[in-house]
């Protein structure tokens, strides 16, 4: 949980957590309010925060439930500052399956919206409120209800009818894009085919986002863009090394030579290996058993710093992903995704047999060459 960020509750066996770093921003928000406003303004930021995030977690339980009826475990669900992702065990590649779990998400918005406008609807005119259905973008009107109250149910509705609309758009990561997948999946393409056409629609919309922040100066929307673009690329990968791999174990990578370090291991010391450029991972080895890994981004990051070279492995080696020689490659990379682990150990009866790095599957996926799925 330290790595993931802070545990706020778990239902239906999903734990909910804050990222660290909405951890950081989210008060440097309030306390930039708070300067600009007065402190009049807290209690309003304090409500628009939890409302916000609270329709978030709903929507993500949306997702969440729906895959737990069709048998998929949901590790967890992670709030960061720009919204929230639920983290299945795996994406079905049924379209109909993937296109129930999308859907439920917006689902839930829209319902929570219906709900909440019928109740503005039916609330009787001694409390007023300001609300126009058909500008769900608009929060300037959220501002001029009377009531911290009536602000908050007004702004109930128009988020969570936001957030149900703006999910649709057809670009990955967000739900459209996946919803779009489905449906492209459900023709003659492959599920790869189906995934590039996809993000190749996605860098549409990523383009339309650049140029709506250039146009209105808003940083929030290039935020958007980068990430759309990273994530659709990591998924265009995924997908492909996924299938690629789909029949091969982590024993057809063997027989390698790893090179083993001990926990007392200086880091100086491995500075040729790294000149050689033929080794970039390290396991750490205590008594012959694997209780680490030292990652090449981990040992130059070390290095660089002041005092750097005297450093020992063992204290800035991760935990070890371990695998078996029986494990599918497909499984390998899931866990080192979900770990964001630069490479795996493949351990033979207790003993070190290999290493298994991003960068190995990634070369092998490409060799393979996925696009002619």
């Amino acid at each position: 949980d330290a790595m993931n960020g802070y545990r706020l509750f778990t239902a239906r066996g999903v734990p909910v957590r804050l990222h660290w770093t909405f951890m950081v921003v989210m008060p440097t928000v309030l306390a930039a309010s708070v300067a600009q406003e007065g402190w009049g303004s807290l209690g309003w930021g304090l409500a628009e925060i939890i409302l916000l995030f609270g329709t978030v977690v709903m929507h993500e339980f949306g997702h969440a439930v729906t895959a737990q009826r069709y048998g998929i475990r949901v590790r967890g669900i992670t709030l960061y500052p720009i919204g929230g992702m639920a983290a299945l065990e795996r994406i079905p590649e049924s379209p109909r399956q993937e296109a129930a779990i999308t859907a439920a998400g917006p689902l839930v918005n829209v319902l929570v919206a219906v709900v909440v406008f019928a109740f503005i609807y039916f609330t009787p005119a001694s409390m007023p409120f300001s609300v126009d259905p058909f500008h769900p973008f608009s929060l300037q009107e959220v501002l001029e209800n009377p009531t911290l109250f009536s602000r908050c149910i007004s702004f109930l509705f128009k988020i969570n009818l936001a957030m149900g609309v703006f999910n649709l758009i057809p670009a990955f990561p967000m739900d459209g894009g996946r919803l779009l997948r489905a449906w492209l999946a459900t023709g003659s393409r492959s599920y790869v085919a189906a995934t590039a056409r996809a993000v190749a629609v996605s860098r549409v919309f990523l383009f339309g986002f650049l140029l709506w922040g250039v146009l209105t100066l808003n940083p929030f929307l290039f935020v958007i863009a980068i990430y759309m673009s990273v994530v659709g690329q990591a998924e265009v990968a995924a997908v492909r090394a996924r299938h690629s791999l789909a029949h091969l174990l982590a024993a057809h990578l063997l027989p390698q030579e790893p090179v083993a370090v001990e926990p007392e291991t200086e880091l100086g010391e491995l500075v040729p290996w790294l000149l050689e450029g033929t080794t970039r991972h390290f396991a750490v080895l205590a008594r012959g058993r694997v209780v680490g890994l030292l990652g090449h981004d981990d040992l130059v990051r070390s290095l660089g710093r002041e005092g750097g070279p005297t450093v020992t492995a063992g204290a800035v080696m991760r935990a070890p992903v371990l695998a078996d020689p029986a494990d599918p490659l497909p499984e390998v990379a899931r866990r080192l995704e979900e770990q964001g682990a630069p490479a795996a150990c493949i351990v033979d009866r207790g003993r070190l047999a290999g290493l298994v790095s991003r960068e190995m599957l990634a070369a092998l996926a490409r060799q393979l060459d996925p696009a002619a799925d």
